[in-house]
């Protein structure tokens, strides 16, 4: 028996972790912070955001530099632990 409610839960936690990589956001430096409370937070957030139409339609768009998801309840906090760009 397939129980809608976890559908859902799939789609917004997929659509976290696709968050995150289009942020650029280190998944490992957002998982240490407050021994994962911060992560468990950030979940839960996503879980209840209201803007998941805004969200799919803001991650299927080209990646535009500078861009930020300003309807995205964790933005401020994907943007706090960016990946340091690579430099030689």
């Amino acid at each position: 028996m397939e129980w809608p409610i976890s559908r859902q839960v799939e789609r917004q936690a997929r659509r976290f972790q696709d968050m995150i990589e289009r942020t650029d956001a280190d998944p490992l430096r957002l998982v240490r912070l407050h021994c994962g409370e911060t992560f468990a937070d950030a979940q839960r957030r996503c879980l209840e955001c209201r803007h998941a139409n805004e969200c799919l339609a803001w991650l299927s768009r080209p990646k535009a530099d500078g861009e930020r998801p300003g309807f995205c309840p964790n933005v401020f906090l994907l943007e706090s632990v960016r990946r340091a760009p690579c430099t030689r």
